[in-house]
């Protein structure tokens, strides 16, 4: 019952934070142009490898390890404050990195304005608890709370971006209503567990860095790859084509979007399940990843057979290219649905991190190879190809994965 009281809640959550990218994003691609469009969309890319860097698979490793010990006051706390701490040096770390390349990569520093306020969103993020109210199952009350911060950004784009010129604004908006969440995420941690004071240790800092490791190059990988698509599409094709993927990416992201609530309140319980009754934690997969996969189904048919209508109303008549590159993008939905229920809700609680890991990093390999030729050949349209061509290796190979481990497994138990 809380399981899908959680879904649901995430559910409105995730419905009210798709209707602001259904209010914004049409009057942003019109707005600020083709060009500058693709601008933006590179700019979150490049620092959204700060966020890659700072959460460190956190948002996994840390949320398993509260799901599985929210009954133990003493572990919770210090699960916090060592994951906290493990974030704002790496994130801390990672904004030193970046603004030394920032400062010496001529292409970088033409768009310092763009990348200091895309930055904004990712620094807010580093103090962001969600990961602990969503392994607490609490992930309902904190998406209630969150929406009013999420809906501010509709009146403030609307007020303070009138032109191309405005492409930082609009950035800077988005990262000062991200705050919002991120405070009231500290503040309903604050409320449900006894954190004490500010205890900061390096050496539990350390042991969580070295413990998520593995989750870290696994979704790493995965991001990593969504994240260079844009960026290559800019440098090899140029900002139009890149203006072109970002607002079919914008679409498929925002489709996808429904189903993530799902997977979301799924993972907390499948692994405090494992934890307590791991007999039941198979069946509770497999109805999962059905449910997920069904619904995920849904979505890509719909995208596919909307794709003529839905670019050009969301984006405006300059994104008329981008259709075929949406229609593409439609099996995303569908392969993402199957990949999350395979790997993080079914491997990562069973304990195949290391498959998980080689999986998902030979899959951003893949995509590296097949990119650049593609991207030369066919600008966005060769981009999305390679994003569906790596999806669709993910899913074979999580699938052949699991079915032979328990094939095996079968077999040892029939022998003896």
């Amino acid at each position: 019952m809380k399981l899908l009281k959680n879904i649901f809640h995430l559910s409105i959550f995730q419905a009210a934070s798709y209707f602001v990218p259904l209010i914004v994003t049409p009057y942003l691609s019109r707005t600020l142009g083709l060009s500058q469009f693709g601008i933006m969309g590179v700019a979150v890319a490049l620092v959204g490898y700060i966020g890659l860097v700072s959460d460190w698979g956190f948002s996994l490793s840390a949320t398993q390890s509260v799901a599985m010990n929210f009954d133990n006051p003493a572990i919770l706390k210090k699960i916090f404050w060592d994951t906290l701490f493990a974030k704002l040096f790496l994130g801390i770390l990672s904004f030193a990195v970046f603004i030394l390349l920032a400062s010496i990569i001529p292409s970088l520093r033409q768009m310092w304005p763009v990348l200091l306020a895309a930055a904004s969103q990712v620094f807010v993020g580093l103090f962001s608890v969600s990961w602990m109210l969503q392994g607490l199952e609490l992930m309902g009350t904190f998406a209630s709370a969150s929406i009013a911060g999420r809906l501010l950004i509709i009146p403030l784009t609307l007020l303070f971006v009138h032109s191309p010129a405005d492409t930082a604004r609009a950035l800077w908006i988005q990262g000062g209503t991200a705050a919002i969440s991120t405070l009231i995420s500290l503040f309903l941690v604050f409320r449900h567990v006894e954190l004490g004071r500010p205890k900061l240790s390096w050496t539990g800092a350390r042991a969580q860095i070295s413990s998520s490791f593995r989750i870290f190059l696994a979704t790493g990988a995965i991001s990593f790859y969504t994240q260079i698509n844009l960026i290559v599409v800019n440098f090899v094709a140029g900002p139009a084509q890149a203006g072109l993927f970002n607002g079919a990416d914008r679409i498929r992201r925002a489709i996808y979007g429904i189903s993530n609530p799902i997977s979301s309140a799924a993972y907390p319980r499948i692994n405090s399940v494992v934890a307590r009754e791991r007999e039941k934690a198979l069946p509770l997969m497999l109805k999962l990843l059905t449910l997920q996969g069904g619904v995920a189904l849904v979505l890509s048919l719909t995208m596919f057979f909307s794709a003529p209508w839905i670019t050009v109303w969301f984006l405006g008549q300059k994104f008329h290219n981008a259709i075929p590159i949406v229609q593409w993008m439609s099996a995303v939905p569908l392969l993402v649905g199957l990949n999350n229920g395979l790997g993080t809700n079914m491997m990562l609680p069973l304990g195949m991190k290391t498959a998980f890991t080689v999986i998902l990093t030979s899959s951003g390999l893949l995509n590296m190879i097949m990119l650049f030729p593609l991207c030369a050949k066919f600008g966005g349209i060769g981009a999305s190809i390679s994003v569906v061509v790596t999806e669709f290796f993910v899913v074979v190979a999580m699938s052949g994965w699991i079915t032979l481990r328990y094939k095996g497994l079968e077999q040892r138990a029939s022998a003896t």
